[in-house]
């Protein structure tokens, strides 16, 4: 059912201790199950992204989008798509290769933010990476600077 909800992922509020935690990814390891750790605020928003099939994963940073160079606000990728997933996620692959370095101290940075948002787009979410500094309503309706992901 849809309920035109904009959930807000944020890891820095814990919900388990590291103990519990560490128990339960050691315990899907041995299982030969995959593991997401969730240690990172984008990590975490793409996974549930997946678990509840968003139709829209929103990423807020502090930068406009994906650069080709991070010093020239000129090269912002506005678009990263293509005719099926495959070739999605073979360029955002392909975009990797442009981020270097974070905005700040323990930020993952760009390369991380596409790194954990395919699987997102594997299952058909659209995703914005855009600066907090707009509304949500404008990035949305594509009046803000943003780099947008997904099959055209």
């Amino acid at each position: 059912k849809e309920q035109n909800a904009i959930p807000i992922i944020n890891y820095n509020d814990a919900v388990s201790t590291e103990e519990s935690r560490k128990f339960e990814i050691q315990s899907l390891k041995n299982k030969n199950k995959k593991v997401v750790e969730c240690v990172d605020n984008d990590e975490t928003a793409s996974q549930i992204a997946c678990l509840v099939k968003a139709k829209t994963l929103l990423i807020l940073t502090s930068s406009e989008g994906i650069y080709k160079d991070s010093t020239n606000p000129d090269t912002l990728i506005k678009e990263i798509s293509g005719k099926d997933v495959y070739e999605v996620l073979d360029n955002i692959t392909e975009c990797e290769n442009y981020c270097n370095g974070a905005s700040r101290k323990g930020a993952n940075g760009a390369k991380a933010k596409l790194e954990y948002v395919k699987d997102a787009v594997k299952i058909g979410t659209k995703v914005i990476i855009a600066s907090a500094k707009y509304s949500i309503k404008d990035i949305l309706s594509g009046k803000a600077k943003a780099t947008r992901i997904g099959v055209r």
